[in-house]
């Protein structure tokens, strides 16, 4: 849904959301990913898309008392549908850091440019929401 209700209150939560993820992220990981940017209920912050694999059922516990069933397979390509080229491809984020000298810097410094990335992402989109 557009709006996720907090466990707490019930009252949705409806701040902009970005999901820091890589090519690591398959199996659950990819499915919730793939569904919130699908949802457009957040957007997806990486240096490259997810790795295009899905794995078996889980549950994945989220802050506030939220478990996610995943479900055991599921198509994440960009078409979805049966087309493995595309699950291969993987969610790809919407935001795409890229992996540059700066970027390279900002570690060497001890910096996380991912999370930086997205924290101004996040900024930008509340002031958006907030001149609305």
């Amino acid at each position: 849904p557009a709006q996720l209700p907090l466990a707490a209150s019930g009252t949705p939560f409806t701040a902009p959301v970005a999901v820091l993820t890589g090519p690591g992220c398959a199996g659950p990981c990819e499915l919730f990913v793939a569904w919130l940017q699908h949802s457009q209920r957040a957007d997806i912050v990486a240096t490259s898309a997810t790795a295009g694999a899905t794995g078996p059922a889980t549950r994945v516990h989220l802050p506030a008392g939220f478990i996610v069933q995943v479900p055991l397979l599921a198509e994440t390509g960009p078409s979805g549908g049966n087309n493995p080229a595309a699950q291969a491809q993987g969610v790809t984020p919407r935001l795409r850091v890229p992996v540059d000298a700066a970027f390279t810097a900002s570690i060497q410094a001890g910096g996380d440019p991912l999370l930086d990335a997205a924290v101004l992402h996040l900024e930008r989109a509340r002031a958006v929401q907030a001149s609305r």
